[in-house]
């Protein structure tokens, strides 16, 4: 039970905040060529906005939305992977190491409280 309420708990963080990004993806189309949002990071915004939709649904039910959750996690850890590596490969990015961090455990939480697969009753022995 304090393992099903703490994944509940971080659903509803995570999508809270991807749907952040929100708030900036919205000034960056308000305007248009002039935005300080490079189009690629305006592209992962929309993309992060439409999964907290869905996370914050998943947090309702987790056990029926399992394939998300895992899906949330290891996407989270791809990602967050890329980056670490540009980070050290690119020195511009390298103040960002520790909030990348952060977001690696987010990922790796996700997936360690993904609740377990459900067995599914024989339809030839009932």
């Amino acid at each position: 039970m304090i393992r099903e309420r703490a994944l509940k708990v971080l659903l509803v963080l995570s999508g809270l905040a991807c749907l952040a990004g929100l708030y900036p993806l919205t000034g960056a189309l308000r305007d248009g060529a002039a935005t300080t949002i490079n189009r690629q990071d305006q592209m992962i915004l929309g993309i992060y906005i439409s999964l907290g939709v869905f996370l914050l649904i998943a947090a309702r039910n987790p056990r029926q939305h399992r394939s998300l959750i895992l899906f949330a996690g290891w996407s989270t850890l791809a990602h967050d992977g890329v980056m670490i590596v540009q980070g050290i490969q690119y020195h511009d990015l390298r103040n960002d190491l520790l909030g990348f961090a952060i977001i690696a455990v987010i990922g790796l939480a996700l997936i360690a409280l993904t609740p377990a697969k459900q067995a599914r009753a024989s339809a030839a022995g009932a």
